[in-house]
């Protein structure tokens, strides 16, 4: 049976506490050097990190003449997904206030050939633009006519918030798009938050309506 050696092993206790000491000080030292190099430049890494955040962030937000005259609404209810109600809507950006406003006005349209108008224009706003070019719409209870419902062919009746994604009335604001919240009344009771979506869409060519697309993803209607 071999003896113990603790004179051995104390030897090599302060072998290995050497040589761990050795690397924190060589750590501290790299430490030290990072922060003279930081100093040096004038700014922190952090500094650094929120400096990039920032310049990623830049809107520039699109004024009255910058946005096309008409756009789609398409919103898309987790019931159907697949089955938009569609508007054709117009915007009114209002500069003059602090911040900047949004206005909509949405007519509704035939849910058969999705461009004819049908019963009266939903009106909202004005709505507060934030820095980011997001905005958050909420119509209060609105009454969409039959005909322009792709479930039912009765009237729908519910609360209606859009809540539009940072950068959507950012230049160009072509694409506007964010989830949809609200509390369903008719034909049905329900909630319409959590996977109910809508998207502006520009109309370039009024003679020729755009695809509705459902989603931020940008699916496509049928």
């Amino acid at each position: 049976m071999a003896c113990a050696d603790p004179e051995g092993r104390f030897d090599e206790f302060n072998e290995k506490k050497s040589h761990v000491q050795a690397e924190n000080d060589a750590g501290l030292q790299l430490d030290a050097e990072i922060d003279a190099s930081n100093d040096a430049n004038g700014q922190s890494v952090d500094a650094a990190v929120e400096a990039a955040t920032d310049s990623s962030s830049t809107c520039e937000l699109v004024t009255q003449g910058g946005l096309t005259q008409y756009y789609l609404l398409s919103i898309s209810t987790k019931l159907i997904p697949k089955l938009p109600i569609l508007t054709l809507v117009e915007f009114t950006i209002s500069t003059q206030a602090n911040p900047p406003t949004i206005s909509i006005h949405a007519q509704p349209l035939d849910a058969k050939d999705r461009r004819t108008a049908v019963g009266d224009p939903i009106i909202g706003g004005p709505y507060p633009i934030n820095s980011d070019g997001s905005f958050v719409a909420d119509f209060g209870t609105i009454t969409v006519p039959g005909k322009a419902s792709p479930i039912s062919g009765g009237d729908i009746v519910t609360t209606l918030i859009l809540s539009a994604q940072a950068g959507g009335l950012c230049k160009p604001a072509n694409f506007i798009c964010g989830p949809v919240s609200g509390m369903l009344t008719a034909p049905i009771a329900g909630d319409l938050s959590g996977g109910s979506n809508f998207t502006f869409q520009a109309i370039v060519n009024e003679q020729e309506y755009p695809v509705p697309a459902i989603d931020c993803a940008k699916t496509l209607a049928p």
